[in-house]
């Protein structure tokens, strides 16, 4: 092949591959209006359809002062939402726009406040404008097809931050405790009396998600009272840590969903299925 034959394949093999940006100068329109811009275009045959879960990484700003109105948290991450794409969000503008995309794309939404938090949020009524528009940043992370697969990510999950969280235990503490898959670290060890069954304790305690958000706490000024053992006053986990310890402890204990809450969640949906809680629990002295 001649030089100047080379030149030229060259020459059009730069405009092929120049015209091909990885952000849209363009915005794009779905039929019901829906304005959306790509930052960048995944190569994917992974398109979602109604019934399927959607991991996005999304923040949403109130335009044109760029200040954060939400930003996505999971249990697991603080920068992941599961969102279902059900009954609810169809035929909205919300659902039309996801219809548009390939898991891996990453793209920005332009749609009202009042469309994000009913649709999005399902809330009626959220603590930005919804007079105006947001402008919704996402990367659309993964399609997940079935609550089977979701249960199964989550509870993967759940047993990948476990063995990390006391793997962190054991090269920071002398030692990790554990009954059964109960496991808890010392940050006071009490030379009082052990804990009975029957007994009625006072405990200030927090419980937390895996993501460190605080599901409940008590007051700083008071506690909380439990006979131990009893049923239907706590959770499993909590009840048979506190048969090992003894009054006047505090310990950090990291419980599992199948002693907590398990596949069904709790506390008005704060804590989601499949959630292992992290308790921090100081045991006040017993009363003579």
């Amino acid at each position: 092949m001649c030089i100047k034959s080379k030149l030229t394949l060259l020459f059009f093999g730069l405009i092929f591959f120049g015209c091909k940006p990885k952000e849209s100068p363009d915005f794009y329109y779905t039929s019901e209006g829906l304005r959306y811009k790509f930052h960048d275009v995944a190569v994917s045959e992974f398109k979602p359809e109604f019934g399927d879960y959607l991991v996005l990484n999304l923040k949403a700003y109130s335009a044109p002062s760029d200040t954060i109105a939400y930003f996505s948290s999971s249990i697991y991450h603080s920068h992941l939402d599961v969102f279902f794409l059900d009954s609810v969000i169809k035929n909205t503008l919300l659902y039309e726009g996801f219809l548009q995309l390939v898991k891996g794309d990453s793209v920005s939404f332009y749609l009202s406040g009042e469309s994000f938090c009913r649709d999005y949020l399902r809330k009626d009524s959220c603590f930005f404008d919804e007079k105006k528009e947001l402008l919704i940043n996402f990367r659309l992370e993964n399609i997940i097809k079935s609550e089977k697969e979701l249960v199964s990510s989550f509870l993967l999950e759940e047993d990948v931050f476990i063995t990390k969280t006391i793997e962190i235990w054991n090269n920071n503490y002398d030692t990790v405790y554990n009954y059964g898959l109960i496991n808890w670290i010392y940050m006071n060890q009490s030379s009082g009396e052990s804990i009975q069954l029957n007994d009625e304790i006072s405990v200030h305690y927090t419980c937390r998600l895996p993501n460190n958000e605080i599901v409940y706490s008590t007051d700083s000024n008071s506690f909380d009272q439990f006979i131990v053992g009893l049923e239907g006053q706590m959770i499993e986990g909590y009840d048979y840590l506190l048969q090992h310890l003894n009054y006047g402890d505090h310990v950090i204990a990291l419980i599992p969903s199948f002693l907590g809450f398990k596949d069904k969640g709790g506390v008005n949906g704060r804590i989601p299925p499949n959630t292992p809680l992290i308790f921090d629990v100081k045991v006040m002295q017993k009363r003579n």
